[in-house]
């Protein structure tokens, strides 16, 4: 009979069950930097989104080497399941974005991710990376890199542009949209489908027209 051991080692905090992949060798200072920063995002995110999830998530802690990854996974890491409240992420990951995708899925009662230009927006906005997305996105504007927010609502599909300008470019709009209008509003819009009207009668405004706005707001930043 073969014997298999669990690849796993085990740390739990008040809000997070930890698994690290224990082929990885990871560092003590290592695990004890990743667990301090999602304890500390998970409130931050909580907070601000005026969210409380009573089962603890699970994070299963993978190396950077994604060809080391696959080995153990079957899926890319870096990927976030709200509904088994399970994270799969490498060691670099940033703190905050996969938790703020568990999270998001319950805004507003809606239980699911919405269009991508809204769930990977606000999932990087909250990455608490302390990366200034306005502006990293205004010096994409200066360069003539900015996609246009309704071909990125339209293909719904970031691996369709490079996830170098979609995700910085679409936190800025995020971030835009809820420190204007609140977040109130942000989470009225939080839709599966016909996200241009539903825009439309919560800002009285057409996604070009907010649009607009956001890039004024960029040039002026």
């Amino acid at each position: 009979m073969l014997k298999v051991k669990s690849h796993w080692e085990k740390q739990e905090t008040e809000n997070i069950i930890f698994y690290f992949l224990k082929p990885a060798e990871f560092s003590s200072s290592e695990k004890g930097s990743f667990i301090d920063a999602r304890e500390e995002a998970y409130k931050v995110i909580s907070q601000f989104l005026h969210i409380d999830i009573e089962p603890k998530i699970t994070f299963y802690v993978f190396p950077r080497d994604r060809d080391f990854c696959r080995k153990y996974l079957w899926v890319e890491p870096n990927q976030a399941y709200p509904g088994l409240f399970v994270v799969f992420s490498r060691i670099s990951q940033t703190a905050g974005h996969e938790l703020a995708h568990i999270f998001s899925y319950y805004l507003n009662n809606a239980y699911h991710l919405s269009y991508k230009i809204l769930s990977e927006g606000l999932a990087t906005w909250l990455d608490q990376s302390e990366r200034d997305f306005h502006k990293i996105t205004g010096d994409l504007k200066k360069e003539g890199k900015l996609v246009s927010l309704n071909k990125i609502v339209n293909s719904n599909d970031f691996k369709a542009q490079s996830d170098l300008i979609t995700y910085p470019e679409c936190a800025s709009f995020v971030g835009f949209l809820i420190d204007k209008y609140g977040l109130e509003s942000f989470k009225q819009i939080w839709v599966k489908e016909d996200l241009e009207n539903t825009i439309q009668k919560v800002y009285k405004k057409s996604l070009g027209g907010l649009e607009e706005e956001w890039l004024v707001f960029l040039t002026v930043h």
